[in-house]
């Protein structure tokens, strides 16, 4: 199992209490999401950023990492 990249800025982990199981959350924005897909795809719409853009090949933190779920 391989290691992930960062998370975009604003994005946190947490354990969810009774299942245990990993999610993500965005405090400010007021998102909590299960899945790392669905974070990415939050921030590319946020960025506004489509899939396979040249805009998610960038050079800011947030645009690389948006544009690792592109190639993968």
């Amino acid at each position: 199992m391989g290691t992930n990249p960062p998370l975009p800025p604003g994005w946190k982990t947490a354990i969810h209490g009774t299942t245990n199981r990993q999610y993500y959350y965005h405090r400010e924005r007021g998102e909590t999401m299960w899945n790392l897909e669905d974070v990415l795809e939050s921030e590319r719409a946020a960025l506004g950023v489509m899939p396979n853009s040249p805009q998610a090949s960038g050079n800011s933190d947030t645009e690389r990492w948006v544009g690792v779920m592109d190639v993968g």
